[in-house]
């Protein structure tokens, strides 16, 4: 057996293993960015140290070596993850594994660096990540899922620091299937339909958005619903067009009130296929695709 690996690390993310007993890294260089040695378990967790057998994910700040060995005695994490004070939103899937992700703070850069997360695990991996493959974003954003057992649960936790929130100031949106989730911390949520994005927004900072989502059901015979939000009052339509362009049915049109619109489509009297439907204001225009399946 042997007690020391000596390693040379790229600057980004190193995919490395130990020796033939537990270890611990050394970084005179201080090149390792804390918080960044992942194990993999069927999804992503932070590891203190490196068991023996197992690879794990570290991520570097630029080239340089370092020591792995079994007398090596642990560095001391600074865990910036239990200490700024964001909120945590937990999500967990049918077989218990579990990701965290942060938001409702801002940080440097430097410290932003803690939260990048290793490549995307193979297909059967239970994963979820901001684009950018980040486990924090101040505002929220776009949230990447891969997941094989539903229903996924999520839960709020808010950060000692941002107390002045109140429940349902976070917001889950499902566009794929047209949902929409208010996170509260007393309680959780259950996401029962299988999705591959959602969009984590703040409703203090945007209370009312302009956003067209998918309609449910899709495929569908006859009818579907059809759920878009505004920003403001104003002149604002919703139409149905095939794939040459041509207008299929117009099904709102005129002065809106701000905030979410619900419509539901018969299309009891249109062929099957794939058609267009397109959101619009003065300002701005949105569109997605439908199907109609019969």
């Amino acid at each position: 057996s042997f007690t020391t690996v000596d390693i040379n690390v790229v600057e980004g993310w190193n995919l490395i293993s130990g020796p033939s007993e537990d270890a611990d890294i050394s970084d005179d260089s201080e090149i390792v960015i804390e918080n960044t040695l992942y194990g993999y378990n069927g999804s992503y967790y932070n590891a203190q140290r490196l068991e023996a057998g197992k690879s794990y994910w570290l991520r570097a700040r630029e080239d340089g070596p370092i020591i792995i060995s079994t007398s090596t005695v642990p560095r001391q994490s600074t865990s910036q993850i239990s200490t700024i004070n964001a909120d945590e939103i937990t999500f967990s899937n049918a077989s218990g594994f579990k990701s965290i992700l942060y938001a409702g703070v801002q940080l440097t850069d430097d410290e932003m660096m803690e939260y990048g997360l290793p490549p995307v695990p193979p297909i059967g991996g239970f994963d979820v990540r901001f684009t950018g493959d980040m486990r924090l974003a101040e505002n929220g954003g776009e949230i990447l899922v891969q997941n094989e057992l539903w229903p996924l649960i999520v839960s709020l936790e808010q950060g000692e620091g941002n107390r002045e929130l109140v429940a349902g100031d976070w917001c889950l949106v499902d566009e794929v299937n047209g949902k929409e989730y208010a996170l509260i911390e007393s309680g959780t949520i259950k996401i029962t339909e299988p999705t591959e994005r959602l969009t984590l927004f703040r409703n203090t900072l945007t209370p009312e958005r302009f956003a067209l989502y998918q309609n449910y059901p899709n495929p569908f015979n006859p009818t579907t619903t059809i759920q878009f939000s505004l920003e403001t009052y104003g002149n604002a339509s919703l139409q149905i067009f095939d794939i040459t362009g041509r207008l299929v049915e117009t099904l709102v049109t005129g002065r809106l009130v701000s905030g979410p619109h619900t419509v539901v489509w018969d299309a009891k009297n249109v062929a099957s296929g794939v058609y267009i439907y397109k959101l619009s204001t003065s300002q701005r225009t949105l569109t997605k695709k439908l199907i109609v399946l019969k």
